[in-house]
């Protein structure tokens, strides 16, 4: 949206149902919403699936964050799938929390209509991969860039690090190292070691 149209985008933004009170918005430097500040052109959040939970970030700006810009301008140069750097998502206050932003442009006739984004949250992620999977007998560990951004082990389940594994993945344009040990439950469960290994396996 160029500065010079946000007028008429406020206008249709209106016109849809439950967007009275639509504006656009980006983060101050303790991250609470505000008015978003002028620039030549933004690259609002539109549409939203699910509404329900995600409604701070309707109308943000995704260029207003060094992150999420780098993310955006990378997949339209690129043309391809763009995975973000770990990021705070503003739907999620938690402290611990990241999330990933996975981007891609949408081109009409050679030209860039907008962005299509996905959102993950890696709480959620892990914990429904864990709890699907019923493998919370293994602590798993997310290292990104270096990074630690993801941990399931509770004090009570100290694993061993002794066994651990580590994993490196690919994914898209992103390196991740993710440490997987099993925890007092593994072995208090007398799981075998060929079911740790085919839990590898499968992830």
């Amino acid at each position: 949206v160029l500065d010079s149209e946000k007028q008429f985008y406020y206008r249709k933004m209106k016109q849809e149902e439950f967007t009275h009170d639509f504006q656009l918005t980006e983060l101050d430097s303790l991250g609470r919403i505000i008015a978003v500040q002028k620039r030549p052109f933004y690259y609002p959040v539109s549409y939203l699936n699910p509404m329900i939970t995600n409604e701070l970030v309707f109308g943000f700006d995704l260029m207003s964050e060094e992150k999420r810009k780098k993310t955006i301008l990378q997949c339209i140069k690129e043309q391809k799938a763009i995975v973000s750097d770990p990021i705070k998502l503003i739907q999620n206050t938690s402290k611990n929390s990241y999330g990933l932003l996975v981007c891609e442009a949408i081109q009409k006739q050679n030209k860039i209509e907008g962005v299509v984004v996905a959102v993950y949250d890696l709480n959620d992620l892990f914990a429904y991969k864990i709890i699907k999977s019923n493998i919370d007998q293994i602590d798993f560990s997310l290292y990104i860039k270096g990074k630690l951004i993801y941990q399931n082990t509770l004090k009570n389940k100290s694993n061993n690090k002794k066994f651990s594994v580590t994993q490196q993945i690919k994914f898209a344009n992103q390196d991740w190292k993710l440490v997987l040990s099993p925890n007092k439950i593994f072995f208090a469960d007398k799981y075998s070691w060929t079911s740790f290994i085919v839990i590898l396996l499968i992830l």
